[in-house]
């Protein structure tokens, strides 16, 4: 059986690896590993299954099968922290969750059905229309798409549609339909733990911020946060309490919100991530300020700019400017404040 997914082919028996055409140097292990995977896309595949499939009932410790996973990502340019290509499902296995894509002329046995190829290549326009600034244009074309994976039967794809149409920027209204794809994609999603389904509990709890439902708010942001921390994903946990960070923002919860920010930030630091960083010291930084904790404030400004001479990004810039004329104001020092506000602008 011949398999496809991104630039990567699996063809033959016994199986050999391309990329873009080109052969890629694999164990014959990893290869049947991640044939079985891949034959089985968005299932579970147990341990127990991959010794009768892969080992043919060979006695084989659950440290060779992990290791096995590690060289598959490691092949395949797939990482533990993103996996994107095959996922840990704590407890239960893994699950090949790469869109496989079908190739047209490569026969009846090759995996994909008609449109998924489309389907993927729909969902990443969308991506890009967005990180260009064209929103409207790319939401719709992820709302389609979400749509169409609804109708093929594709949870994963789906999934992948509506968290990129949700996005992750604060929304300070109810956006009806940001909620109606997430709670799609739940319902579409095994209930198992899951990294994909942590978040879109996440970031469903995110969307309902402004929703009178107070307590399925809550409930969701607490069932996002106890799953990534059973998966035991650093990065799993640490983008889930930025979801609920911004669930449960409300004028009654400082404490709650300063100690869910402090957690944000020190996994964000261990994973040495700068996005996820900056982000954390975003909500680090707003709490600090409502809670009048200047000298800590002082602290974490500082922190910012530092990591940005380190490493320069032209959103953090933009946004240390205007960190540095929040610090002008509150010493009082207007024109200083104005001079960084001017750099704000430049940046754009």
């Amino acid at each position: 059986m011949d398999l496809a997914f991104g630039d990567w082919e699996l063809r033959g028996d016994p199986p050999e690896l391309l990329r873009a055409g080109r052969r890629v140097h694999a164990e014959p292990r990893v290869l049947d590993l991640m044939a079985a995977l891949a034959a089985r896309p968005g299932r579970i595949v147990s341990k127990e299954e991959l010794r009768r499939t892969v080992w043919r009932g060979a006695v084989v410790s659950d440290w060779a099968i992990a290791r096995a996973v590690k060289e598959l990502r490691r092949v395949t340019g797939d990482s533990g922290a993103s996996q994107a290509v095959v996922e840990t499902v704590r407890g239960r296995g893994y699950r090949f969750v790469a869109p496989l894509r079908h190739e047209p002329g490569r026969g009846s046995d090759f995996v994909g059905r008609d449109g998924e190829d489309a389907l993927a290549l729909e969902i990443e326009l969308g991506e890009a229309r967005i990180r260009a600034h064209r929103i409207d244009e790319g939401r719709d074309r992820l709302a389609a798409a979400a749509l169409r994976a609804r109708d093929l039967g594709r949870p994963i794809d789906l999934a992948r549609a509506a968290l990129a149409y949700a996005g992750l920027e604060e929304v300070p209204f109810l956006d009806a339909k940001r909620v109606a794809l997430l709670e799609m994609a739940l319902e579409a999603l095994p209930t198992d733990d899951s990294l994909l389904r942590a978040r879109v509990l996440g970031r469903l709890a995110q969307a309902l911020q402004f929703s009178e439902d107070v307590e399925r708010r809550d409930r969701l942001a607490g069932e996002a946060l106890a799953m990534a921390r059973r998966i035991g994903m650093p990065d799993a946990v640490c983008d889930a309490l930025r979801a609920v960070h911004y669930a449960i923002w409300a004028a009654d919860n400082l404490d709650a919100r300063l100690a869910v920010s402090e957690e944000q930030l020190s996994l964000a630091l261990q994973l040495n991530d700068p996005h996820r960083i900056h982000d954390a010291r975003m909500d680090r930084v707003a709490d600090l300020l409502e809670a009048g904790s200047l000298d800590l404030l002082r602290r974490e400004i500082a922190a910012h700019g530092r990591r940005i001479e380190r490493s320069p990004h032209l959103l953090h810039a933009w946004h240390h400017a205007h960190y540095q004329g929040l610090l002008c104001l509150l010493d009082g020092r207007l024109e200083d404040s104005e001079a960084a506000a001017e750099r704000g602008r430049e940046l754009g």
